[in-house]
């Protein structure tokens, strides 16, 4: 004691003094003022009846969690500014983050291209699901004319068979007519060319002869070059012969030009139409041998023919058979195909829809009251689509966290309802209701085994912060809006109960009731008493 009293500041120990002081009074009074006789006295302590609620239930301690809410960015874009702090309390729709848009109206301008793209592949996919329907319902009547038809079309198979092979060999004798004709026509050409050649040698031959007469009077020398006759025949030309002779020599050299030109034409077509036959006579001989072969081909597949022709008829009768179910098959892969188009628009839509909002100066906004828990970006930061630039606490889902022995967790229920209230607010007092319960041990251990209890707390929670230690009463048993006084208040006398109350005039009257469900403080009234009623609760004290 006098330690403790050391402690105490000079004013308390004053008043501690006094006290002592009388203290020692009361108890001298007490000690020397003679012993008096004790009398028991009834006294009464008023208490109202009231009307509300009664609860019992498990009260546990345990802890709140907040939902956390996250403000992503849909493109990739530059911070700006940054609007707000951690820790800060934000309204739905309060700007958090501006975000650069220089950037965004093209990209806009690239979706909306895509988007009036992606309708008209829908157009596209439309017309052609109309098509492909016409088709399909061509290939279905198809289909079961062919199994109608089989045996008709295993006949005409086995006649187009014979057919064929008559008409390879008839092509095969065809083919080398047009190797004969070819042949003959390059050999012609050989011909005509030496005739050219011919008819030119022997041009130059006369023209040189009569140079080289004209030649031995000039003192000319004439070579067999074109050269020298072309020299020659100026030399002549211009020489002082007897016109008779130039004539003669002229009407030579035109001779000797008009058959070189000749040849010459002749053998330029010549060399490209010898190419020609020569590729034709190249490609025919190929046929040939090709037709050669299909012939003997044709021959050793007759009977193979005969056993495919029954087999196509034995297909497409199965094909008859399930021709509608290939039919339903092709209208659902067309519909899919067009509805799967749809969902791509839907989807360019959506980037739309998540890209316009920026466009409002870039401004990325609170989607929920609550208080912004932490920044995942700065100013002048490069970031990314699908970046979380802030992280708020969502208030409308708060959680109370609270771990039940076995013991007691038979006597929770999903639904059921339950009390909550904060140490950091003692005033404030929260309803919920059991949103889930863990199967598998929070915790373990040889003495007990407990499991986790979530309760989503009712109406706002914006002053609950992450992690806040609460009292939670889960309810096992509930009356509501009954009438109810103190358990203190009910007289039991043979069985039956009742209550003293006072009156409107102060009397002092006793009222028998029937009581119902007990909070183990106060006891359900179910008749005998209303509302406002002043219920007393007798007690007895020793006077002297």
């Amino acid at each position: 004691m006098t330690e403790q009293l050391r402690k105490l500041p000079v004013k308390k120990l004053a008043i501690a003094a006094a006290i002592i002081g009388l203290s020692a009074c009361v108890l001298t009074a007490f000690t020397f003022g003679g012993t008096k006789k004790e009398e028991t006295q009834t006294v009464y302590k008023e208490t109202a009846v009231q009307k509300g609620d009664l609860t019992v239930g498990v009260s546990e301690t345990g802890s709140a969690t907040i939902k956390a809410v996250t403000i992503d960015t849909e493109i990739d874009a530059k911070v700006e500014k940054v609007l707000v702090k951690a820790g800060q309390s934000v309204k739905k729709g309060d700007a958090l983050i501006q975000l650069s848009t220089e950037d965004l109206q093209d990209e806009l301008e690239t979706l909306q291209l895509s988007y009036e793209k992606q309708q008209l592949s829908i157009q596209k996919a439309e017309l052609d699901q109309k098509v492909s329907e016409l088709e399909a319902k061509s290939t279905l009547d198809s289909s079961i004319l062919k199994g109608e038809t089989a045996d008709q079309s295993y006949e005409i198979t086995l006649d187009q068979a014979e057919y064929e092979y008559a008409n390879a060999k008839s092509e095969l004798s065809e083919l080398g007519d047009t190797l004969n004709d070819y042949e003959n026509e390059l050999d012609d050409m050989d011909d005509t060319l030496k005739k050219y050649a011919q008819n030119a040698d022997e041009a130059k031959a006369a023209l040189i002869e009569a140079l080289n007469a004209a030649d031995s009077s000039l003192g000319l020398s004439t070579g067999s070059s074109d050269t020298d006759i072309s020299g020659a025949y100026d030399g002549v030309t211009d020489s002082d012969l007897d016109s008779e002779t130039i004539r003669a020599i002229k009407n030579l050299y035109s001779k000797w030009e008009s058959a070189e030109d000749k040849y010459d034409d002749y053998n330029d077509a010549y060399d490209e139409k010898e190419e020609s036959l020569k590729d034709k006579i190249s490609s025919t001989k190929s046929s040939i041998k090709s037709k050669s072969l299909s012939l003997k081909s044709l021959e050793s597949s007759m009977k193979l023919d005969e056993t495919t022709a029954e087999a196509d008829k034995n297909s497409s009768l199965v094909t008859a058979e399930n021709a509608q179910t290939i039919y339903d098959t092709e209208l659902a892969q067309n519909d899919i195909s067009l509805k799967t188009a749809q969902l791509e628009l839907k989807e360019i839509q959506k980037n739309i829809d998540e890209l316009t909002p920026y466009l409002n100066g870039g401004i990325l906004t609170a989607t929920c009251d609550g208080l912004v828990m932490s920044l995942g970006c700065e100013e002048g930061d490069e970031v990314s689509k699908g970046a979380t630039l802030v992280t708020l606490s969502d208030p409308q889902n708060a959680y109370a966290v609270v771990t039940i022995d076995q013991e007691d967790i038979a006597d929770v229920k999903l639904g059921n309802t339950a009390n909550v209230t904060f140490s950091a607010y003692e005033e404030l007092k929260f309803t919920g209701t059991i949103d889930s319960i863990s199967i598998t041990p929070a915790r373990s251990g040889s003495s007990t085994v407990s499991y986790t209890v979530n309760v989503k707390l009712d109406g706002d929670a914006s002053q609950i912060y992450e992690g806040m230690t609460c009292e939670i009463t889960f309810i096992t048993k509930e009356v509501k809006d009954v009438l109810y006084v103190s358990n203190k208040a009910i007289i039991s006398d043979g069985g039956k109960e009742s209550v003293k109350v006072k009156g409107s005039d102060g009397a002092v009257g006793q009222v028998e009731v029937t009581t119902g469900f007990s909070d183990g403080r106060n006891v359900e009234i179910k008749s005998g008493l209303s509302e406002g009623d002043t219920a007393l609760i007798e007690s007895q004290v020793q006077t002297r």
